[in-house]
């Protein structure tokens, strides 16, 4: 995390309040701390990057005049459980009539919407927000909308109001805590209804807190492999099946795919061009795409936020795609063997894992499954959004730099 001036001791924000911009409080807070989950790397504090900014900006909008944050998100504390938040408005008739609480990546945004004219209940929240659970005082951080608006200090006696407002914010139970991880959209392979590994699939990402849309487009034969109409019309399935899971989940999506519905996925890319889906992970096992596909693009502008390739060296039918020994189905470009051989690129959020133990339809077993891929999907909760922040604070960056020269 990175340090702006500010002064920790112990781990928590001296006493105070400490008045930032909102610029220093990313900076300071939001970036900058990871965390291995299995061979991944999280970046943990990063995920509030965006979400913060927006709560900023929701706050700009509504009118308010600044906003205070304390609890263990404002200590030295590389993965805090929460982010406690107050908005101050001018007068209690602009407060909107809600109290907010999102989940960024499992850990909890509680936003408390108060007034400045409410003055022991905002004094009982400052106390509440600026004292640890073992009764330790420490700082608070503001961010002030407005250079006239006062600072807001931790109240030097106890409020009255207090154990009113522990009762309420402290109490309160978050209907939508049961709110999943993410989607994942399994796509099966040719000549089976993937009944011998979706339903384990299924159950082991379920267990984790996922939810499961599987894109099921029936039993084919390998001829189509050789039917353009016939593979246009699976990848127009999946663009019609992604369309019904936005219907009922505005979150992120994943997706697993094996064998064919990795080309089903390359081709979607491949031809969405502007209307495409995004994604926060995209997993490949038993990849019959070329292993040329261009995969950069697709993550440098936030398409797609991080891709693992699992590589079975030994795979049995991976192998003969082109150019593996199947003359006639070189005339697809993006037929290959990346499932035996890998991709050829490299990207900082592109990864690849193999073993000569793998085969084409071995690959789902629990140390590949529970072992690799749900710690690549945590991992990567978040990537796609973090990506397009980057990419807009980029574009910012260079228009400036164009427009001053």
């Amino acid at each position: 995390m990175s340090n702006k001036g500010l002064t920790f001791d112990e781990g928590l924000l001296v006493p105070g309040t400490h008045v930032i911009s909102l610029d220093e409080f990313l900076q300071t807070f939001c970036s900058d701390s990871k965390r291995k989950i299995g061979r991944y790397e999280e970046a943990a504090r990063s995920d509030f990057y965006k979400p913060f900014s927006d709560i900023v900006e929701w706050a700009e909008d509504a009118g308010a005049r600044s906003i205070v944050v304390g609890g263990s998100f404002i200590s030295s504390k590389e993965f805090p459980s929460d982010i406690d938040i107050v908005i101050l408005f001018a007068r209690s008739d602009q407060i909107p009539k809600s109290n907010e609480r999102y989940d960024v990546n499992g850990v909890t945004l509680d936003v408390q919407l108060l007034a400045e004219d409410q003055d022991t209940i905002v004094a009982a929240y400052l106390e509440l927000l600026a004292t640890t659970r073992s009764q330790v005082p420490h700082g608070l951080v503001q961010i002030k909308l407005h250079s006239t608006v006062q600072t807001f200090y931790r109240p030097k006696e106890s409020s009255p109001d207090l154990e009113i407002v522990k009762v309420s914010y402290l109490g309160r139970r978050w209907s939508q805590q049961q709110r999943p991880k993410g989607v994942i959209i399994p796509i099966h392979g040719i000549r089976t209804h993937a009944e011998g590994w979706l339903p384990h699939l299924c159950l082991s990402a379920s267990a984790s807190g996922w939810a499961i849309a599987p894109y099921i487009y029936g039993y084919r034969e390998v001829s189509i492999l050789r039917s353009e109409a016939e593979k246009a019309g699976v990848v127009e399935g999946f663009r019609d099946w992604l369309i019904e899971v936005r219907r009922q989940y505005t979150g992120p999506i994943s997706v697993i795919a094996h064998s064919f519905g990795t080309y089903v996925i390359g081709r979607y890319l491949t031809e969405a061009n502007d209307i495409t889906e995004k994604f926060d992970a995209v997993i490949l096992c038993g990849s019959i795409l070329n292993k040329n596909y261009n995969w950069k693009p697709l993550l440098d502008n936030a398409v797609v936020g991080r891709i693992l390739n699992t590589i079975s060296t030994n795979d049995e039918w991976v192998k003969f795609l082109p150019n593996g020994g199947v003359p006639m189905l070189a005339k697809d470009p993006l037929f290959g063997d990346a499932g035996c051989t890998g991709f050829s690129m490299e990207h900082q959020r592109f990864q690849q894992i193999q073993s000569a133990l793998l085969s084409h339809n071995n690959v789902f077993k629990e140390d590949v499954v529970l072992g690799e891929w749900l710690p690549f999907l945590e991992m990567a909760k978040g990537s796609q959004i973090r990506r397009a922040h980057e990419q807009y604070r980029e574009e910012i960056r260079w228009d400036d730099t164009v427009r001053y020269e």
